[in-house]
């Protein structure tokens, strides 16, 4: 491709975006400057719709003609507006850019109609992706609130559980440690009737022992007493 440079043909007025006098043609940085757009991007575009535009060259400079500037202009307003570059190729294929028959779109062909309707759909679509994520997001929020939410019932009634569980588990311990205590009271309280009752048998005993050894002694005394008595009767004689 052969390499082209653009020269300014008529100056401009930078405030207005307006050049003076009747000119013919127009240098890629007068068309930017009208445009409000940079250079490249002119460049860009006059390249990628040449076949539409159809620049004149003169010794490899882009020379742009009043009615090129207009097509131009709305190529990129129809980008502006969202279209695709592929869009905007089949749309403006379907409308008319000739000079002096303004853009109109040729509404008897569908193509047309159909580079809106895609572009139209696109953009619903954009939207409803859009407003999917966010009732997505939003969703994940509310999600997470009554998770919080669900956590945070969860432990207060596991605190009071735990407080109620603690607390039977003392009264049960206290009930234990009560019926242990009575059942030793009560047992050393049987012990000791047992013990009294022990001492008291061998009491009688040892009583029963004493009234036994006194009668054994006052029977031997009164047989001794009977053996000499009899012994001095015998030696009396």
């Amino acid at each position: 491709m052969e390499d082209f440079q653009d020269v300014d043909y008529h100056g401009v007025n930078e405030t207005e975006k307006e050049i003076r006098g009747k000119v013919l043609f127009y240098s890629t940085s007068q068309v930017a400057t009208l445009l409000g757009e940079t250079d490249s991007k002119i460049r860009y575009y006059t390249s990628v719709f040449n076949d539409t535009l159809d620049i004149q060259f003169s010794n490899k400079q882009r020379r742009y003609k009043d009615e090129d500037i207009k097509k131009l202009k709305y190529i990129l307003e129809l980008k502006q507006e969202g279209l695709t570059l592929k869009q905007i190729a089949e749309y403006i294929s379907e409308v008319s850019l000739e000079e002096g028959e303004g853009i109109q779109i040729k509404e008897s062909n569908p193509l047309s109609i159909k580079a809106i309707a895609i572009t139209l759909l696109e953009e619903q679509h954009t939207q409803f992706l859009e407003l999917k994520k966010e009732m997505k997001e939003e969703q994940h929020n509310q999600l997470i609130e009554i998770k919080e939410e669900l956590i945070s019932t969860l432990k207060e009634n596991y605190e009071g559980l735990k407080d109620n569980i603690i607390e039977q588990i003392a009264t049960n311990i206290d009930d234990i440690i009560g019926n242990k205590l009575n059942e030793v009271v009560e047992g050393q309280a049987k012990i000791k009737e047992h013990d009294i009752e022990l001492v008291g048998l061998l009491k009688e005993q040892m009583e029963e022992r004493k009234a036994d050894f006194f009668q054994i002694k006052l029977l031997n005394e009164q047989q001794n007493k009977s053996f000499w008595k009899k012994l001095v009767e015998l030696f009396s004689k």
